[in-house]
């Protein structure tokens, strides 16, 4: 099973950057080197897979029938492209001299392999984590289920943003199961490390990329990416991208390739998630800036270059947004406020709840530095960007190409942050992409600081480097991966690590009971809050209660609502509300979610308790 698994997921990416590659041989683009070449197909590829998929569920063709075809019929006509590519990684495998290595590179291989694994022991394990079940797996597997792409208003409002790399999960479960989707995520995860390495190998110096590489993919952060079905490594593998493009656009004297892959690339990176806009800003100015101080052409020219890299950016959101007006009357529904989240007047009412006053914006601008490193156990970078990047102070002649990328960095640090008034835990997900370039420049100041030092003073800068690699980078994402061993080698069931793994508010037990004795045509009603925990693992459908449903107080309202939906049953998660004097119950995360129905006590009536914990979760029949 893991092989089958592993080698579907592999082939997924090979089927992409074939595709790429083939689309690049027509378009007669050429590249300075094949790890180039491969890092943009797969790039390309992997959108042209995912509009793809989305084109065919518009239509209603999510079957593994239709998708075997499909795959199969690629496998033939791009067999000379994944013949070349395999051969490609092979030879790069081969040329390497192990033995020529000094002892500093070589530990640093050793971290890196060990860290591959432990991520792939995390990765490959059934999903738990609450955001990749409640919003981004959520809805890829609910396509799959019912075989088409459609909006349904009774889901959250993820569902209205651009589902680029959910489509590619669908994929993924499509073509295999929802393993094959969890180590897409995986292989992202590699896919954004070869591309550190090529790109710092190739742009500012080969002695610096091993180094880079490992700074990067050891960081907590890609740890605990690397092992959730979260949609980040989407968007920092296409900033990645953009950042590479600009590079190149720079140092190839402007040349239009390059200008029209990092419109394109920008653009991909804000259809993984809206955070990616700030990809799309940083390219803008740099490119304003380039062509106006650098080039000095005329502003009627500088202003038809941003409006095509505008239009190419921001042409990849047309497909969802049709897709929106046609479902709604509107393309940009449910956003009614520009910082809040979409959920209309629910919107308003949590973005006033969230929203940091200036007092406290500021004071987080100003904690950047502390905050960067250590954004959370699993969100931050461990202590090596606090430590040792001031270091390029120290640094006399810094390439240009450092100086674009920590300008690219700090623009899209300024733009997220800007973008963002909202103060929510984990907020540092959102800067994901800045930790990649930060880790580039960490190593290239460490070792031209290095370089300039006596033997002892280095011997001593690369152990401290060392160290802070081991502790506590890799030795969290050791811990995290082993910790999956059990189930790897088959001594714990998909249904017992699920049960250790799933934090009590998932309430598994119950969700076994529903899916045991209850009809899975049955449509079920939950009062929580903005989405349902676990929602994938309900063999039914069930819907989550809007902020104005569960407000309702008079007794025929609420019954021709349940009619109206359709709803047989009502979970009520007692657990996340607390109890008021007239009988109604608030949310005590978000106190405008107000629960009306029940204190009417005769109304109660109507509602037949099939399950309880007390305190926690209620499941009630109604009775029509």
């Amino acid at each position: 099973m893991v092989v089958i698994d592993f080698f579907c997921a592999v082939f997924i990416f090979l089927i992409a950057v074939a595709i790429g590659r083939k689309i690049f041989k027509w378009l007669k683009w050429e590249f300075n080197s094949p790890a180039e070449n491969n890092l943009f197909s797969l790039g390309i590829g992997l959108l042209v897979l995912a509009y793809g998929t989305y084109g065919l569920g518009v239509c209603g063709f999510l079957y593994k029938m239709v998708f075997y075809p499909v795959f199969l019929i690629l496998t033939f006509f791009l067999f000379p492209e994944i013949k070349q590519i395999i051969m490609e990684i092979k030879n790069f495998i081969s040329e390497w001299n192990y033995s020529d290595l000094n002892a500093e590179s070589k530990i640093l291989i050793i971290l890196l392999l060990t860290v591959a694994v432990a991520n792939f022991f995390f990765s490959y394990a059934p999903p738990v984590g609450e955001d990749g079940l409640n919003h981004y797996l959520f809805h890829s597997m609910r396509f799959v289920r019912q075989h088409y792409i459609a909006v349904d208003l009774d889901f959250d409002f993820t569902q209205f943003f651009p589902l680029l790399i959910q489509m590619l999960y669908a994929i993924g479960m499509l073509i295999k199961g929802v393993m094959v989707a969890k180590l897409i995520v995986y292989f992202l995860g590699i896919s954004i490390a070869c591309g550190v390495y090529f790109l710092t190998k190739q742009l500012i110096g080969k002695r610096f990329s091993l180094l880079a590489v490992a700074v990067y993919y050891t960081m907590p952060q890609v740890t605990g990416l690397s092992g959730v079905t979260r949609i980040y490594f989407g968007q920092v593998f296409y900033t990645l991208l953009t950042a590479w493009a600009l590079l190149n656009y720079r140092k190839n004297n402007y040349a239009r390739k390059d200008f029209y892959l990092a419109a394109v690339m920008s653009g991909a990176a804000f259809s993984v998630k809206y955070q990616g806009l700030s990809a799309i800003a940083a390219g803008f100015i740099l490119i304003f800036f380039w062509q106006v101080f650098r080039r000095r052409i005329s502003p009627d020219q500088v202003a038809k270059e941003l409006i095509i890299f505008f239009l190419i950016s921001f042409s990849l959101w047309i497909p969802w947004l049709v897709r929106n007006y046609f479902a709604t009357g509107s393309p940009f529904y449910p956003l009614y406020l520009s910082k809040a989240l979409p959920f209309g007047e629910t919107a308003m009412l949590l973005n006033k709840l969230l929203t940091a006053s200036p007092l406290q914006r500021l004071i987080r601008l100003l904690l950047i530095p502390r905050d960067l490193p250590y954004g959370g156990l699993i969100n931050g970078s461990g202590p090596m960007l606090l430590a040792f990047m001031p270091l390029l102070l120290f640094v006399k002649n810094v390439s240009r190409e450092i100086k674009i990328l920590f300008s690219f960095s700090v623009l899209i640090l300024i733009v997220t942050g800007a973008a963002i008034s909202i103060s929510l835990n984990g907020l540092w997900l959102y800067f994901a992409p800045v930790y990649l370039f930060f880790a580039i420049i960490t190593a290239y100041a460490i070792i031209r600081i290095s370089e300039t030092q006596k033997k002892t003073v280095r011997v001593f800068l690369y152990t401290a480097v060392l160290l802070a690699l081991i502790f506590p980078n890799s030795v969290l994402s050791y811990y995290f991966g082993f910790k999956r061993l059990p189930f790897f080698l088959g001594r714990q069931t998909a249904e017992e690590y699920i049960q250790e793994e799933c934090p009590p508010e998932m309430e598994i037990n119950f969700i076994k009971f529903c899916n045991k004795n209850l009809p899975k045509e049955a449509t079920l009603l939950n009062i929580s809050s903005l989405a349902v925990q676990a929602a994938p693992y309900y063999q039914m459908k069930i819907i989550p209660a809007k902020r104005e449903q569960i407000g309702l107080e008079e007794p025929d309202e609420i019954l021709e609502f349940l009619n109206n939906k359709k709803i047989d049953y009502v979970v009520f998660q007692k657990r996340v509300y607390s109890h008021n004097k007239d009988g109604s119950f608030t949310n005590t995360a978000m106190p405008f979610f107000k629960f009306n129905w029940f204190k009417n006590k005769i109304f109660m009536k109507h509602f037949q308790l099939m399950y309880s914990e007390k305190d926690k979760v209620y499941l009630y029949k109604l009775i029509k």
